[in-house]
């Protein structure tokens, strides 16, 4: 491979120091003259400067680098192949790219582990708990930091300590666990120096800034006569996010500005301030086109649809969201997920059962040989080891396949019941809010489509509003033809969900019209929704034994159905009792007392849209 071009410097802004830095490092990796060793560790720094500002140009030095280390074959080039790995996984993480974030990372540790270098096997479990927190797997990101804060504990390293506290405190953050979430964070501050360690401290600052973001959010959901709570938290978020944007801006870390600039729109969007939001949003998403972060631009394209659909500014809004749904769909389509399962079952197999199992086998052929060369000449240890390893990988492939369709019908808790004590109790909820949604003329359109165009079209609908109730938590109860049932506020309750389902909602009309507008382009039928929404209690719990499935019973079902078949096309049509929960946030218009089939007159509502501030 050529030489790494100093051009290369050109494409982004550095802080000055980084610059020569960077300059120095490529200059040393392009010098034949120098031994391989200090060439190839030269291209890393190089890299690792570039991680965070240029994942594009961090992935040509890295090739670069490992050109160099397949040309040496001293005991050093196990440690250089594991550095280069987990640079790798790192971008690949950046990028968005999990299933080869999480192939890069499972080398490096194998590697990592044949050195006996803790340090290094704790910067992967680091990579490894990243990469299932960016894929909304909480349970086994945590598993992961956990590992790695033991270990950096045991070797002493402050920094490491800091960092492994900090991601721990995002899951407990993304869990919902905030004031755990911030002893963590408050804690990683006592092992970090700020003089020396500017990044983890704007880091810390940052992590701070969202927490109370979030309890903003909450707090304003509630909207319990705690204005000057909600006010303090969204102050000590922006003072917190600001602390840390300056240290980034001085250090020239692009990409951490990015993240601290989506955090200020978020906080300005909830407190009502959409003009500055939609500034801070915009700078983030332009920087993030610029450095080729697929998940900071969907995650800004996200923030500026807020803001702009507050405002009035449907187009804009439409536009942004449509973008948002492209890139979320990329990095987060069918095929990653099962290609991280994938993996991760090769992964834990390999290290946790083939050594065993080859061991017993080899054991097993030795003192049998000779009975085996009598019985079948053919058949050698090697063909035992074959077979034992095929079991092996089909009884675990079929326990995890098991868990995962378990967890595709289920509720987690109600999944957990299930496995522990071979049923779930039926439970009674006080509050919940259900959803119904169908679609406008579908009998018409249906005669319109072939059986393969319908499938695929209802499909396609369904996909995305299941996207959007992950999003806000909501359960997904089941499809009937082309209805949609779904509730918030089981089978963990929680007294947002009315707020989380009227959310939910405007973001499934706002999907609906992109769906829309695409098959108006291409000259195509299209369907339109109505959604209707009531809250009040429930009976929950599992149906069914051989295809079993959790449902919800009682009125507030039968109710919320009336209100979806009485309502109108593009609209939300709300029960009395779910206005009454949302009223303080949203406003609404009064359709007086509608006749609903066998439920005779209710109160019902159309969202208007959220109150905007005085």
């Amino acid at each position: 491979m050529k030489n790494i071009p100093l051009l290369i410097l050109f494409l982004f802004a550095f802080q000055a120091k980084a610059q020569n830095n960077l300059k120095d490092h490529i200059k040393a990796g392009n010098n034949t003259s120098l031994n391989m060793k200090l060439r190839i560790e030269s291209y890393h720094k190089a890299a690792k400067l570039l991680t965070n500002t240029n994942p594009d140009s961090a992935l040509i030095i890295l090739e670069a680098s490992s050109e160099l280390i397949r040309k040496i074959t001293t005991d050093d080039s196990l440690s250089h192949v594991e550095l280069n790995n987990l640079t790798r996984a790192e971008t690949y993480l950046i990028q968005g790219l999990y299933p080869k974030a999480l192939e890069y990372a499972q080398h490096a540790l194998t590697v990592s582990e044949q050195l006996k270098d803790k340090i290094l096997i704790a910067d992967c479990y680091s990579i490894i708990g990243q990469i299932y927190e960016r894929q909304e797997n909480n349970v086994k990101a945590e598993e992961y930091h956990k590992k790695a804060l033991k270990i950096n504990r045991i070797i002493g390293d402050s920094v490491r300590v800091a960092t492994s506290l900090s991601l721990l405190g995002n899951i407990y953050g993304a869990t919902k666990r905030h004031i755990e979430s911030l002893k963590f964070y408050n804690e990683s501050l006592k092992f970090i120096n700020p003089e020396k360690n500017s990044v983890q401290v704007a880091i810390a600052y940052g992590n701070i800034g969202y927490v109370y973001y979030e309890l903003g959010t909450i707090e304003e959901k509630k909207k319990d006569n705690k204005k000057a709570k909600v006010s303090k938290y969204f102050e000590e978020s922006l003072a917190a996010t600001d602390s840390a944007l300056n240290i980034f801006k001085k250090i020239g870390n692009k990409r951490f500005q990015i993240i601290a600039s989506l955090n200020k729109g978020l906080v300005y969007n909830e407190s009502g301030d959409y003009v500055t939001a939609k500034k801070w949003c915009q700078s983030a998403y332009d920087a993030a086109a610029e450095l080729k972060i697929p998940p900071l631009r969907s995650d800004a394209c996200d923030c500026l649809y807020k803001s702009n659909k507050a405002m009035g500014n449907m187009e804009e809004a439409l536009q942004y969201f449509e973008i948002y749904k492209q890139i979320s769909d990329s990095i987060k389509n069918t095929d990653n997920e099962r290609s991280m399962v994938e993996k991760e079952l090769n992964f834990n197999y390999e290290k946790e059962k083939l050594s065993d199992s080859l061991q017993y086998a080899q054991k097993e052929a030795i003192a049998d040989s000779q009975i085996q060369k009598q019985r079948i000449g053919l058949i050698s240890a090697a063909g035992i080891v074959v077979l034992i390893v095929l079991l092996l990988v089909v009884m675990i492939k079929g326990k995890k396949r098991s868990d995962e369709l378990l967890l595709n019908i289920l509720p987690f808790d109600t999944a957990q019941e299930l496995k522990k004590k071979g049923k779930a109790e039926t439970k009674n909820f006080d509050s919940v809010t259900v959803l119904f949604t169908d679609f406008k003329g579908f009998t018409t359109i249906s005669e319109m489509l072939s059986p393969k165009e319908l499938v695929t079209e209802i499909d396609t609908c369904f996909k995305g509003i299941d996207k959007i109730m992950g999003k806000y938590n909501i359960e997904k109860i089941k499809t009937i033809g082309d209805a949609y049932m779904a509730a918030g506020g089981l089978p963990t309750t929680n007294t947002t969900h009315p707020i989380d389902v009227v959310m939910a909602a405007e973001e499934i009309i706002l999907f609906m019209e992109c769906l829309k507008q695409e098959r108006i382009k291409n000259n195509k039928p299209f369907f339109e929704i109505r959604i209707g929404i009531h809250t009040g209690p429930v009976i929950a719990g599992i149906v069914g034994i051989k295809k079993f499935s959790y449902d919800i019973w009682g009125d507030t079902v039968n109710t919320a159905s009336r209100l979806e078949s009485s309502g109108e096309v593009n609209k939300i049509n709300l029960s009395g009792a779910t206005y009454d929960l949302i009223k303080d946030q949203y406003q609404c218009e009064h359709r007086g007392k509608i006749e609903a089939k066998n439920k005779g007159k209710i109160d019902m509502y159309f969202l208007v849209g959220k109150i905007q501030p005085a």
